[in-house]
């Protein structure tokens, strides 16, 4: 996801890619319901194994986020 950067004393400056990072995650999983089930395969589940913000710091509204699926049958 990709957002604007600002300083967390002036959030409304910048555009968080969390919000956006979050509104992903949320329609991936009415998308892809867990556990999906598949005729030959079984069970499926697509899981958030991982989610990183940058820039790294305490001080910025994060304009990047990356987030690590895992789809395991």
């Amino acid at each position: 996801m990709q957002g604007t950067p600002s300083h967390s004393s002036r959030p409304g400056l910048g555009t968080d890619a969390v919000t956006g990072a979050s509104e992903a995650m949320r329609r991936l999983s009415e998308a892809f319901p867990s556990p999906a089930v598949h005729p030959d395969l079984g069970e499926a589940w697509l899981t958030c194994t991982g989610m990183e913000t940058f820039p790294r710091t305490t001080y910025t509204v994060p304009d990047r986020v990356e987030i690590a699926l895992t789809a395991a049958f």
